[in-house]
């Protein structure tokens, strides 16, 4: 491959257009997220099956690998399926804690039957919070989905046990009206969070806004319900699961799922009309119209869903998991390390301790990660560092400019490259089309000594919005490896 000048005047758009970059490329063909990576959400992940190729091809069995920005996990996820060690670091808690509820070694028949002890606890006293009436048969069934206009309730979907037709939709009456008002009055029996947002337009969060008027005040009674229930687990890591199963659950608990009209119809099947429920896009946008969903069914789809990825992962590592608290422990007798810090500070490592880097660090603007994650660290009622993270924000009170990422981004740059070992390698994914944030990026690397020797683009394993929160990215993420 021939030398590449990422540091003169040359433009972004003649970087991405240079025809020469890795014959990875074309081997490289993302797989969709299922199984253990649809447990939960988390933003921009990259494909597992190409991170599994990077790792493949840069070390061996044994070898140390690590991710300074490791999000939900899948570097060293990966890295452990293929049997090498993993350090896994990133400054936002939700995420460590999602790696570590990924990959924690609990049999799944201990995590399905802790979740029918909840089932057979609470799931009927929640089913009553959505009771409607049957328009067939005249006998009380379940509401499951509830269509809101504003502020009014337009439709219900129900299911009912004693009618032979099962499921049924309906125009909310009276009764159901005096329901709902019942239930404004009532006080939510245990913890739910009042955490602040930020004020951010572009994430639709706004003056006062709290990560309760994200929700129904049904749906926070629900939701307060279970996760007091999983509060009483005993088991630690049963209740770190349970707990990973809640989060993953929560947005769709909340006002944020908008109704799809008329997909049958741009499909070429008009037998499909029927609204179709959506799902959780970035930022706090509450549709004027949308549903609310029955918590418990919630719950449970997302724990169907959790616990098949749980066995897959059970099954994978064959015990190949042993935490570590500090380095030695790892080199020593553990095979993961998994760290809540910056990556500016990388004290817990010594030099040359690492035999590669797989990372995707935050790409300026493009997603404010601990901002999105509030919705999820205030039922877990984390705290977090949000003035050292490294990102470009509209939330003006936070002060998080190009400066501030600039300044940031240089520093993990160069503890990463003190404790990667000599002539080692480092990967890193990124997608930008900002000049100043590109450039910020590559020149922390070509001050430090890193030279560039392979440039490979990835596709995303599918288009989602969960990939990006703003235009100006490039149509592809782009690995540069660098070596020491």
């Amino acid at each position: 491959m021939q030398d590449i000048n990422l540091f003169d005047n040359h433009s972004l758009h003649e970087v991405v257009q240079y025809k020469q970059v890795s014959q990875l490329f074309n081997e490289l063909i993302p797989e969709t997220y299922k199984g253990l990576y649809s447990m939960h959400k988390y933003w921009g992940k990259k494909p597992y099956n190409i991170v599994r190729s990077f790792i493949e091809r840069y070390t061996e069995a044994g070898q140390i690998i690590m991710d300074p920005f490791c999000g939900s996990g899948v570097t060293a996820i990966e890295a452990l399926f293929a049997r090498r060690k993993a350090i896994a670091i990133d400054l936002n808690p939700i995420a460590t804690f999602i790696t570590r509820a990924t990959l924690l070694p609990v049999h799944p028949n201990d995590i399905e039957n802790e979740y029918y002890r909840i089932r057979n606890t609470v799931g009927a006293s929640i089913n009553k919070l959505y009771l409607t009436q049957c328009v067939q048969c005249g006998a009380e069934a379940v509401g499951t989905h509830f269509i809101w206009e504003s502020d009014i309730i337009k439709k219900i979907w129900y299911y009912c046990n004693a009618c032979k037709e099962h499921k049924g939709v309906k125009t909310p009456d009276q009764t159901d009206y005096e329901r709902i008002y019942a239930i404004e009055t009532q006080r939510i029996p245990y913890f739910c969070p009042q955490t602040p947002l930020y004020e951010n337009s572009r994430l639709n969060a706004y003056t006062g806004m709290t990560v309760a008027d994200l929700f129904t005040k049904r749906n926070l009674m629900a939701l307060s319900i279970i996760f007091h229930e999983i509060e009483q687990v005993k088991d630690s890591l049963l209740k770190d699961i349970l707990k990973f199963t809640f989060t993953s659950c929560v947005a769709q608990a909340s006002k944020m799922v908008f109704v799809v009209k008329n997909r049958g119809k741009t499909r070429g099947n008009t037998k499909h009309e029927r609204e179709e429920v959506g799902s959780w896009i970035t930022g706090y946008w509450i549709p004027n119209e949308r549903f609310e969903l029955n918590v418990w069914r919630v719950f449970e789809n997302r724990f169907c869903k959790v616990l098949r990825g749980k066995q897959e992962v059970f099954m994978r590592l064959n015990g190949y998991y042993s935490e570590a608290e500090t380095y030695e422990e790892l080199i020593q007798e553990r095979n993961i390390l998994i760290s809540t810090r910056s990556a500016t500070d990388l004290s817990n490592l010594p030099d040359e301790s690492i035999d590669y880097i797989f990372t995707d660090p935050p790409h300026g603007d493009r997603i404010p990660y601990m901002e999105l994650s509030l919705m999820w660290m205030s039922w877990l009622r984390m705290e977090a560092d949000f003035e050292s993270e490294i990102v470009m924000s509209n939330a003006k009170s936070r002060g998080k400019n190009i400066k501030d990422y600039q300044r940031r981004l240089a520093l993990a740059f160069k503890e990463m490259h003190r404790v990667l070992k000599q002539g080692r390698y480092m990967s890193v994914a990124f997608n930008n089309w900002n000049k100043e944030v590109w450039r910020a990026f590559i020149l922390s690397c070509r001050d430090l000594g890193f030279e560039i020797v392979d440039i490979t683009p990835i596709h995303y394993s599918a288009n989602s919005v969960l990939q990006d929160t703003r235009k100006g990215g490039l149509r592809n993420d782009f690995v540069l490896t660098f070596r020491k």
